[in-house]
């Protein structure tokens, strides 16, 4: 997927944020003819994050006020003013869970369908926590008389 055509958007801005600091980069994008462009930086500004703490957003106005000035000191440079951007999107902090669940067995022994179940208890456990699971694993099972 291309986040641009070429030939509909010749200056496509950029931004990034993140805990430490937000960037904005301008770049003048040139159809070559070809199904290649060439992208020239053109305009970049960047600035010391404020209201972000772990990736998360802690002061709405502060962030925002960060990220005026980012993109107003990439406009001055560029000399253009920014009608949109294309942005990079964090998905929060990975982390690593180890959950324990319990599941009476109907036959007397582990089932696929007992599997089964026990993942889509981790899946739930998850959304529960308003997480999602990239990656799920059976590490031991026990089964007690």
């Amino acid at each position: 997927m291309h986040p641009f055509a070429p030939s509909s958007a010749p200056i496509v801005g950029l931004i990034d944020i993140g805990t430490a600091k937000i960037a904005c980069l301008i770049l003048s994008v040139e159809d070559r003819g070809t199904g290649t462009a060439a992208a020239h930086v053109i305009g970049f500004g960047h600035q010391k994050s404020r209201g972000l703490k772990a990736s998360v957003i802690v002061d709405a106005d502060a962030a925002a006020d960060a990220l005026r000035a980012t993109v107003s000191q990439a406009e001055h440079m560029a000399g253009v003013v920014l009608q949109e951007v294309v942005m990079a999107v964090s998905c929060g902090q990975l982390g690593s869970r180890h959950l324990t669940t319990g599941r009476e067995l109907a036959t007397g022994s582990l089932t696929p369908g007992d599997l089964d179940a026990m993942m889509a208890a981790g899946q739930a456990h998850a959304a529960s926590h308003e997480r999602a699971a990239l990656h799920i694993e059976i590490l031991s099972t026990r089964v007690d008389d």
